[in-house]
């Protein structure tokens, strides 16, 4: 039987692709200290990962002719299609009834309280009094911006985990080759 060559493990977490979601820029305006949120890791990689570029341009006819105006660029678009990690129980093993108690769930619901909040801070009226942004890290690229919608379905054909989709509005892009 021929042997089949893999590839080597990675060495480190620097050296696989992760997904990362954080909260930064967020002031609590009543004492001027920062406020720290944990950066959430997701487990599994989106399984789709969508860029848009558009230029601002308008175009209309006068008696004249056409006149075409150049306003830059609109905000970038990222369309983010993934699935949470298993609901593995270190008891239980695959299961749903306990899945709160799970990593994977408890991940997920992290992200989703990062989308209802969009990172803002609120006084004990529910009022917004500061806004921070939203820092996502992958393949060396950090995009900041807002959460545009967040969806998220329990699908049959896979269960014991969630599938979800995403648009973001990147405001800012760092990083890079």
């Amino acid at each position: 039987m021929p042997q089949v060559n893999t590839p080597d493990r990675p060495s480190s977490v620097t050296d696989i692709l992760t997904f990362t979601i954080n909260v930064i820029n967020l002031t609590d305006p009543t004492t001027d200290i920062d406020i720290y949120v944990p950066t959430i890791t997701m487990h599994v990689n989106p399984i789709e990962m969508d860029l848009t570029y558009k230029k601002l341009i308008h175009r209309y006819r006068t008696r004249g002719g056409w006149i075409e105006e150049h306003w830059g660029e609109e905000l970038d678009k990222m369309a983010v299609t993934g699935s949470t990690g298993s609901f593995l129980h270190s008891q239980y093993g695959l299961n749903v009834s306990n899945r709160y108690e799970t990593l994977a769930m408890v991940n997920f619901q992290e992200v989703l309280a990062v989308y209802r909040n969009n990172a803002c801070f609120y006084d004990d009226s529910g009022n917004i009094i500061a806004q921070g942004d939203i820092l996502i890290e992958f393949d060396n690229f950090k995009y900041i911006g807002q959460f545009a919608n967040f969806n998220w379905d329990e699908d049959a054909d896979n269960p014991y985990r969630f599938t979800f989709n995403f648009n973001y509005e990147v405001r800012q892009t760092v990083g890079g080759v």
